[in-house]
């Protein structure tokens, strides 16, 4: 499927799987599992980046929450990013949002912890915990932690 790609993250919904690997870009994969001895792909989307965790909205949409992929090219990565993923046909994911924030130095706890991740359906309201470090006059880095709260209209509207 991905030769020489490491699996971040993967999230089961009835007989598919969705699959995100890792070298230089973030492929999506959507797999059929319909007959799980033979496994079948059905579609992929690749975008810059990498998403460590993948929460389901409803059947037919997903979010994904990892790192942005720097500006200085692939294989480098910087901010977090949060991307929702329309998978209403599996055999064409598609990017419907994504939010960058967050530096190069930025960490969230949900990145490997679940609990650490909040959405909430009916508002559409996402919430995640993170901590940036900053240099503070050039000499002590420095920790800020914040909740950074998305709210994406489109989110609310499914």
């Amino acid at each position: 499927m991905a030769p020489g790609e490491r699996i971040y993250s993967v999230r089961y919904d009835g007989a598919r799987a969705y699959l995100v690997t890792y070298k230089q870009v973030d492929p999506l994969f959507a797999v059929d599992l319909t007959d799980p001895a033979h496994p079948a792909m059905l579609g992929e989307l690749k975008l810059p980046g990498v998403s460590d965790y993948l929460h389901p909205v409803n059947h037919t949409h997903l979010l994904g929450l990892g790192r942005a992929q720097a500006a200085s090219g692939p294989g480098r990565l910087s901010g977090l990013q949060m991307s929702l993923f329309d998978l209403t046909d599996a055999t064409r994911p598609a990017l419907a949002a994504q939010v960058n924030f967050g530096s190069t130095s930025s960490y969230s706890a949900a990145l490997s912890d679940h609990k650490a991740f909040m959405f909430e359906g009916t508002t559409g309201a996402i919430v995640v915990p993170f901590s940036d470090y900053t240099a503070a006059d050039g000499a002590r880095a420095r920790t800020h932690t914040h909740t950074h709260t998305h709210k994406h209209a489109r989110l609310a509207r499914l």
